[in-house]
């Protein structure tokens, strides 16, 4: 069941984030365009029973949202080590937990497999995404820490917000011009966010500042590589003669 589920979701080649009720089972699926997120750690909250009551506050379906989580799972526990009970696998606890999920409106239960469900979240947001509604937004994945942007109808201020956990250290800048750098600022105090300044239609990048120094290490790395290998051969000949 496991690996038909990882077909299924690696098919999407769209980013989103899979978010797994209560936590990952130990066969789930996860990867670079598709995280898997563990509801306890998430919620910070390891009772089951209220984790579950955390789906009747309206806050939670905009948080989902916004985290660009796209998917629910509740896991087959084949291993029964998840849904516990004194230390026991529970079986009632694995019902509950499912037909409360089933009872959420804004949650869709779009595929079963096996003993795996899924449900899924309308209208979740894209990895960048914004509240204005004249700007457009695409992206490419360079690799994690380096993300390619073309910005389309940009006004003053616009604001673009990056659904990854808060750091100050990311950066936005125009690639036609170096000048106009746009640093991370907190959004809802969780994810990064960039205040947009220059008018129209651009590219961009965002990049996370500390990987600079650690390709410049990289590069003296080599170099220094280099240069002793080149000294040792050196050293060799002048041995032989």
């Amino acid at each position: 069941d496991y690996i038909k589920l990882e077909k299924y979701l690696s098919s999407d080649k769209s980013f989103y984030r899979v978010l797994w009720f209560p936590t990952v089972q130990r066969f789930g699926y996860y990867s670079n365009l598709h995280p898997a997120i563990p509801a306890r750690e998430f919620f910070k909250e390891i009772d089951d029973k209220l984790l579950v009551e955390k789906f009747k506050q309206k806050e939670t379906q905009r948080t989902l949202t916004n985290s660009s989580v796209k998917y629910i799972i509740i896991p087959y526990d084949s291993q029964g080590e998840i849904f516990l009970k004194d230390r026991e696998y529970n079986r009632n606890l694995y019902l509950f937990t499912l037909e409360q999920l089933k009872s959420t409106p804004w949650l869709k239960n779009v595929k079963q497999i096996g003993k795996i469900y899924i449900f899924e979240i309308e209208n979740y947001k894209d990895h960048f995404w914004t509240d204005s509604k004249n700007l457009s937004i695409k992206y490419e994945r360079i690799n994690p820490v380096s993300y390619k942007l073309y910005l389309g109808n940009v006004k003053s201020n616009d604001k673009l917000i990056f659904s990854e956990k808060y750091d100050k250290n990311w950066i936005l800048y125009e690639l036609d011009s170096t000048k106009n750098i746009s640093y991370s600022v907190p959004y809802n105090k969780v994810f990064n966010s960039f205040n947009l300044q220059e008018e129209g239609s651009y590219t961009a990048e965002v990049y996370y500042k500390p990987q600079i120094y650690v390709t410049i290490g990289i590069i003296i790395g080599f170099i220094t590589l280099v240069f002793l290998l080149f000294y040792l051969l050196i050293g060799s000949v002048h041995k032989k003669w």
